[in-house]
């Protein structure tokens, strides 16, 4: 491994992964039996399948770009979540006049 450059320990371990996550797709969903026996037959099904998976357009960019703008969007919910609260929140009296003292105290530039 440590013979071998850079980018091709990258793209090694990029297979190794997209594979394990193949094998686990199969542990979790099945196939019917005819999708079972039809890979079963083929001599490399695991190779075949990321050698196609490779082929498409989607790969993995477009679960990263998904998963980008879910979180994106969820922390965008949370903020103004937050930000309504903050103005659902009453005031005291007391509050606004200290707030307004410190304003005052501040010195002029």
């Amino acid at each position: 491994l440590t013979s071998q450059p850079p980018d091709e320990i990258l793209r090694n371990a990029y297979e190794y992964a997209v594979r394990q996550d193949i094998v686990l797709y199969l542990q979790d969903n099945d196939l019917d039996d005819e999708q079972a026996q039809a890979l079963l037959d083929m001599e490399s099904p695991l190779y075949n399948t990321f050698n196609r998976f490779e082929k498409q357009n989607t790969g993995h960019m477009h679960f990263v770009r998904m998963s980008l703008e879910v979180l994106a969007n969820e922390q965008i919910h949370l903020k103004r979540e937050q930000a309504w609260e903050l103005r659902e929140t009453p005031i005291s009296k007391t509050a606004l006049k200290k707030a307004g003292t410190r304003r005052k105290q501040r010195p002029e530039r």
